[in-house]
Order: C-alpha cells, then structure tokens, then sequence
C-alpha cells in the first residue's frame, strides 16, 4: 500500500474517531440525526480493517484478521464507551453490535483476502451484513420521513393517522394508536393511565416554534361516567434545558365529563407562563398529557392535538 493511501486511510480514521467524542446530537435533537450519527460506529470499524494493510504479517493472514476485526470492536468499543462516559455523553450498549458489525463488514467486503474464503460462505455472509446494516440504516429513513410528515402536517400537531405517528409520543402510560374511539379522521390515541403519582403521556417530537399562532387546541374523550381531572403541560427548550421548575412552564388542569371534548387554551397564556420570563415560543419543546394520584386507572382517548391561527 502506497504512503498516500495510508496517510488517507488514518486521516480519515482519526477523524471519525474524535466525532466519538465531540460534536453530534444532544439529548434534544431530532430523531433522525441521532440515528444517523449512530451509523458512524459501523463506517469506523467498516473502515478500521484496512489498517490490517500496514503488516506484512497481517496482510497475508485471513484468519488472523478476521480474529482482529472481531476483537477490536469489543476491546476498542468498550474503551471507547468508557472514555464517553467521563466526558458526560450517554455510554450505549448497543454501539458495541453496531461496533462488530462494522468490523465483520469490512472483513468480508474491504479485505483482499477475503476472497480465501469459499465463495459461496463469503456471499451468506456479504448479504447477512448487508441486511443487518440495512435494518441499522431504516430508523434514520423512518424517522426523516415521519418528521418530514410532522411539517407538512403543521399546524396539526398529532391527528394519528399516519403509521408511525405514535413513535412521537413517550410517557410511562401504556399508549396505542386506536380506531374504534375517535374524534376526526380514523385513528385516535388511547392512553391507560395508572395510579402513580403522575401518569400519563407526551409529545416529544414535533414542529416547535408556534410563533404566530393564536391557539393550542385539542380533543379528550373519557369514556367513563365519572369526571377526569387531565393536566396540560407545555414547555420550551430552555425550561428543558435548565431544572425545570414547575413555575418555569405551563401548566393547567381541565375537567373532563364523559364523552368527547374539545378544549382550547390561548398562546399568550403559554407565553405568559413561566413567572420570571416568557416562555420562548419559538422553541417549544414538549406537550405533557397527565393525571394526579388516580384512585383507579382509567382510559382517556386524545385527538386532533392542534394550533390555531390568531
């Protein structure tokens, strides 16, 4: 191997080795981008293989690479999980799997040698991985296509109609996208809520600067003949960001009867919100459905979650 080719091979090496350690997606970025930054652990140990060229030794011994390309992403991915994990960036077992993928990737697609193995094993093997990195590759596909949705929808912020709609919602509340209760449309999401101290669900994943609107909106069915007291909550990126305070967001809590109800709350009262400074309404961050300290668990339908113009 030329000194060109070496030099091009550690230079690109070394840079996608520090991007385990700077730069990237925090906490609150969008989906797709922190799925697709992941993919950089399978192109780094794709790539690492090549360095096998270096020795003479090991370039021309197949079985001894295979163990080093085996070997390297668990020793390598582990020092490289402990190092994230003292600079304060979120250590991830799942980066050790993309780790060995990378690596038996490039055993069986860079190496010259690779071509010593029987053909037909080393075609299983080519398609096995290549299906495998195709399933890593498909949660950054989905995710850009659903935030895709997400804009095209705006100012519909969740109407669940869409298949992958309910991946923006998170909460300890068991939550499903149903058709047999809805308000518009033909799917609305039904929510179990329990009786912990606070239960219910959020919107995690969704256009976020509501400038210019002049209404939230949303519909709730309780399908119980007792009321629900049903708490909103919305907040902005800096209340994520900082130690959420409760009197740093927005919070109210509605009446819900039995049946379908639609209930609207003013954006100046969520810009007016937090008591030592206005929530930024450009950047809202979260959308918080919940119940207090439930007696029994009960069921509550949401639908056509929504902004209004002024």
């Amino acid at each position: 191997m030329s000194s060109a080719k070496r030099i091009l091979i550690i230079s690109v090496l070394l840079f996608l080795f520090l991007l385990f350690f700077i730069g990237g997606p925090d906490y609150h970025a969008p989906r797709s981008y922190k799925a697709f930054w992941n993919l950089g652990h399978i192109l780094f140990f794709f790539l690492l293989p090549l360095t096998f060229a270096f020795s003479k030794r090991l370039n021309t011994n197949y079985p001894l690479q295979g163990l080093l390309a085996m070997l390297m992403p668990l020793v390598l991915g582990i020092f490289i999980e402990m190092l994230q994990y003292g600079i304060h960036r979120i250590p991830d077992i799942n980066d050790l799997y993309r780790n060995f993928i990378g690596g038996l990737g490039g055993l069986l697609f860079l190496l010259p040698l690779r071509k010593n193995l029987p053909k037909k094993i080393r075609r299983i093997g080519q398609t096995v991985v290549f299906l495998v990195i195709g399933l890593q590759i498909t949660p950054t596909i989905l995710f850009l296509a659903d935030e895709a949705i997400a804009r095209s929808q705006f100012p519909l912020l969740s109407g669940f109609e869409t298949h992958f709609e309910h991946t923006r919602w998170t909460g300890d509340s068991d939550h499903r996208i149903t058709k047999k209760q809805i308000k518009t449309g033909k799917a609305a999401l039904r929510v179990q809520l329990t009786t912990n101290q606070y239960s219910g669900v959020g919107l995690k994943y969704f256009p976020g600067n509501w400038e210019g609107y002049g209404y939230f909106t949303f519909s709730v069915c309780n399908p119980d003949v007792a009321d629900i007291a049903l708490t909103l909550r919305i907040h902005d990126l800096k209340h994520t960001k900082g130690i959420q305070r409760y009197e740093d967001r927005y919070n109210r809590t509605f009446n819900v009867p039995t049946g379908w109800h639609t209930f609207s709350v003013h954006l100046d009262e969520v810009r007016q919100a937090p008591k030592e400074r206005q929530m930024d309404m450009q950047q809202i961050q979260h959308i918080g459905f919940f119940s207090v300290r439930l007696p029994l668990p009960r069921i509550i339908y949401l639908d056509d979650i929504k902004l209004i113009p002024q």
